[in-house]
């Protein structure tokens, strides 16, 4: 078992020594450790499990399959009953990076029901980030912020990084902690007891699942902290974000393992259409076609993942959340309303389809996000097709998709070198997600040599490559150099092997780990 002295932590930026102390205190260190300890074989046998799993998918050319019978999908069981405080999931404010004390603060200041204060995919992990991140959140949850009193405040709907990101700054036994630990063992210990003393939680969103093994061992994770920190059973409550193709096929049964602690489910796009490419990475027949006109919530094989999640909460009595508006509106009148019907047309699509709640970015969104719920209610339930959920969408390849993916991660990777997690790109917040399709579908599309509906040949490395130059020298001319991208997404692109997560590969360079 590794002692306390075997904890090593880098040392803070400059100018950072106060929030480094009061993150890093001697009993925080203590829970960190412990929990580690108690949980580092289970979370080992985690990423054993992916990779086997994923070597399964490469060679033997079997589909995962909904499951239909065990102990999980029969019977009477629900979900524990939440608690007054978080029964209000209608309107999310996402991707609130926790190191922006500015977007922080006023999404706390806010009318949304709560505000995902997220260290993953809209938050990129330099030291400095991570440790202004804690800071923040912590001073949220005692009052040492402009904002409500945390009763009246949105609730802090806490995003750990997901269990693929490493925290490079904190080694135990000279080995580096998982991020999604680091980032819940130090904001449950030092926020876990105000928030449930508030009556708001403590409250997360679990990101990036797989398997029902991952939601159990988060459960687990659940209860040792419930008793070490002395709180009610059930006193800690999570969203699952079914992110993941294998996910979607697992819902019930990881709905089950977090029963006790579930606040519902939460049904994306991006990431969750990037699952598809690095899952099936060696199949053509999972190739998908332009993102912009053909990935939408209304492609059938989107209808029915959310109609599944939709039926499962149903059944089981959890509530079910859609993604994110990402639109940043405008200060020209004309164009803010024009924006605003778009968004408010798609949400109510989505309330109509039944579910209890999305997630919108800019603040500015809300007032017309709460009318709709006013006025607009669920219609008739509508089984869902699961024959359709491994259904890719039929579609063409063009070069305006190409350029688009290309200028999306290049824009992507250049921000994250310069410490940022999101970038604004033709009036919408981008972040990690769209990354990730972006750059996962020119890799899919070069590996299999897909044609151009509107030119002639296949796609293919040296078209591509041609294409990232022409866009570094475009945006460039519009403001933005980003060829320090440019070699980075070369190399994503090129990899015989799909790299899964463009967010490992990019927190692995030295850059990025000593970014100020």
């Amino acid at each position: 078992m590794p002692a306390a002295s075997e904890v090593e932590i880098a040392a803070p930026p400059s100018g950072l020594e106060e929030q480094h102390a009061a993150v890093f205190t001697a009993d925080a260190i203590a829970f960190l450790l412990d929990c580690y300890t108690r949980f580092r074989n289970d979370i080992q046998t985690l990423y054993d499990e992916r990779c086997r799993r994923q070597l399964a998918l490469n060679t033997s050319g079997e589909l995962p399959m909904v499951s239909s019978q065990s102990a999980r999908t029969d019977g009477d069981w629900t979900v524990a009953p939440l608690p007054d405080g978080l029964k209000d999931r209608r309107i999310d404010l996402g991707d609130v990076t926790p190191s922006d004390m500015t977007q922080l603060t006023a999404a706390l200041n806010s009318t949304a029901s709560g505000v995902q204060v997220d260290f993953d995919d809209g938050h990129c992990p330099t030291w400095r980030n991570q440790l202004l991140g804690w800071h923040h959140v912590m001073l949220a949850s005692t009052g040492d912020m402009e904002m409500p009193p945390l009763e009246q405040a949105p609730v802090l709907m806490l995003r750990p990084r997901a269990w693929n990101m490493t925290e490079y700054n904190v080694l135990i036994g000279g080995r580096p902690m998982p991020g999604a630990l680091t980032d819940y063992c130090l904001l449950l210990f030092h926020c876990g007891r105000k928030l449930a003393a508030a009556g708001r939680g403590p409250a997360l969103y679990l990101p990036k699942l797989e398997a029902v093994l991952e939601a159990r061992l988060w459960n687990s994770i659940f209860c040792w902290t419930e008793d070490r920190l002395q709180m009610d059973r059930g006193t800690i409550r999570a969203v699952l974000m079914i992110e993941n193709v294998l996910a979607a096929c697992e819902i019930e049964d990881m709905l089950y393992e977090l029963r006790e602690h579930s606040l519902g489910l939460n049904c994306g796009m991006w990431d969750y259409a990037a699952s598809f490419i690095s899952k099936f990475s060696r199949r053509p027949e999972f190739v998908l076609p332009d993102r912009g006109t053909n990935i939408t919530m209304a492609a059938p094989f989107l209808t029915a993942y959310l109609r599944h999640a939709l039926s499962v909460g149903r059944r089981r009595k959890a509530l079910v959340t859609a993604g994110m508006a990402p639109q940043v509106l405008p200060e020209d009148i004309e164009l803010r309303n024009s924006i605003i019907t778009s968004v408010v047309l798609a949400k109510r699509a989505e309330i109509e389809e039944g579910v209890d709640g999305f997630l919108a970015h800019d603040p500015k969104m809300i007032p017309a996000l709460h009318q709709l719920w006013e006025v607009v209610h669920p219609g008739p339930e509508v089984a869902p097709d699961l024959s359709q959920l491994l259904a890719v969408p039929k579609g063409h390849i063009t070069t305006g998709g190409i350029h688009e993916n290309v200028c999306v991660s290049l824009m992507f990777i250049h921000a994250w070198l310069d410490g940022q997690g999101q970038f604004v790109h033709r009036g919408r917040m981008e972040d990690s997600a769209t990354a990730e399709i972006s750059r996962s579908q020119l890799w899919q599309w070069c590996r299999h040599r897909v044609p151009l509906h509107d030119s002639h040949g296949p796609v293919t490395l040296e078209l591509v490559f041609t294409e990232i130059e022409s866009a570094v020298n475009l945006l460039k001319k519009a403001g933005t150099d980003v060829s320090d991208a440019a070699p980075l997404l070369k190399s994503l692109i090129r990899s015989e092997e799909f790299i899964p997560f463009i967010t490992t590969f990019l927190s692995q360079l030295p850059v990025v780990q000593d970014a100020p």
